[in-house]
């Protein structure tokens, strides 16, 4: 999310630098809110793709150690 909001804001600094009015809609970047336990999302679940498609799940853990790596 932060890339959209990046690259517009990156256009706003060049046509400020060149003189252009400038203009940003805030309205039009999107944005998260990352919440545990989740709370809201976005698509089919798991169970509704399986229905539909085969599919294959890969789960990853995302620890410290991981990270590391």
């Amino acid at each position: 999310m932060l890339a959209h909001k990046a690259e517009d804001e990156g256009i706003v600094c060049m046509e400020g630098i060149t003189g252009m009015p400038v203009h940003i809609d805030y309205n039009c970047v999107p944005s998260v809110i990352y919440t545990h336990p989740e709370v809201a999302w976005v698509g089919k679940s798991e169970e509704d793709l399986k229905a539909e498609v085969t599919c294959q799940i890969k789960k990853l853990s995302l620890s410290v150690e991981l990270m590391k790596k």
